[in-house]
């Protein structure tokens, strides 16, 4: 299976080019003025280099990009010219968010960034991958249960963190006031300026630790929480269906299962129709959704396509 990366932003490059190009004529005409000096020159040279370098960035990032997940063996590059060739069987977790991949092995995390189907890589992934699920107490649950609070703790102290950096900020133009050079501050002035600079250092440093803390917790929280939830799927017996089991199918992040069942109509055998189920807050699995009727599994399946099979595990 080959993952999909998402077209570099050559109009994000084409914008950085035009300033660039105006800054360059801009200084030019202010250099044959006679408008600047040497320092100048220097000054804006540099200027000139940021740009260009923020032009190219993104020309860059991802170029050339491959993935491929196939003959148990993960090969590709990404990034800043990053690249990965693991044995598939080595994969101890893997997760996706929005765009991105999270491939975890005992010595080395990969987060691979840009992806238009990370979420199929992932199933596919955890689809080749053995499983064998694991008793889940009340304990476990527990433990569960406070990490991922303690994570979403995490994420709005960050929130709160980036409001207060910039309400310091606020507090302080108000007291001080707006477009006044140092040169002008009053000593009552650098009073509220260092009182800013004192609110503002403890407010960052607490962003960057939540943040970091953050980025540390979450795969293992994941991973902790994938377990759980696909050793409760797996383990849970089906309900009573009148009928015959076609497929089982759970989402790649083993929050739903879907059961999808035949025979339920005298003289129609490949009706067929299906039911969802789905773990509520407490990691109970509940009946949620049961559907119409379908003239047959292939009206059905294809909808479901990028969900993982666990059909065997229920049909011996």
């Amino acid at each position: 299976m080959a993952a999909v990366f998402k077209k570099t932003h050559y109009i994000l490059f084409f914008v950085f080019f035009i300033l660039t190009c105006l800054f360059a004529v801009l200084f030019l005409y202010m250099f044959t003025q006679g408008k600047l000096g040497d320092a100048d020159i220097a000054v804006l040279y540099t200027v000139l280099a940021i740009i260009c370098a923020f032009g190219v960035i993104p020309l860059l990032y991802n170029f050339k990009a491959f993935l491929t997940v196939q003959n148990g063996k993960i090969i590709g590059r990404f990034g800043f010219f990053r690249q990965i060739e693991k044995n598939l069987s080595d994969v101890v977790f893997t997760m996706a968010q929005v765009d991105a991949l999270y491939i975890v092995f005992n010595d080395k995390k990969y987060n691979i960034m840009g992806l238009k189907n990370p979420y199929q890589i992932s199933a596919y992934i955890k689809q080749q991958l053995p499983f064998s699920p694991r008793p889940v107490t009340e304990d476990t649950l527990a433990k569960a249960n406070e990490r991922k609070n303690t994570l979403n703790k995490n994420l709005i102290l960050i929130f709160c963190m980036i409001a207060l950096a910039f309400l310091w900020i606020i507090i302080a133009v108000s007291f001080i006031g707006e477009s006044k050079e140092f040169s002008d501050f009053t000593n009552r002035d650098w009073t509220y300026f260092s009182l800013l600079c004192f609110l503002e250092l403890p407010t960052i440093f607490g962003l960057f630790f939540f943040a970091l803390r953050t980025r540390k917790d979450t795969l293992g929280t994941q991973k902790e929480l994938y377990e759980i939830k696909r050793s409760l799927i797996e383990s849970t017996p089906l309900p009573s269906f009148v009928g015959q089991i076609e497929a089982v199918l759970v989402d790649v992040e083993f929050f739903r299962r879907i059961t999808v069942v035949s025979g339920l109509i005298e003289n129609h055998e490949n009706a067929v129709y299906f039911n969802i189920e789905q773990l509520d807050k407490n990691f109970d699995l509940k009946f949620v959704y049961q559907s119409e009727i379908f003239e047959n599994k292939d009206c059905v399946l294809p909808h479901f396509e990028g969900l993982l099979d666990i059909t065997e595990r229920y049909i011996q």
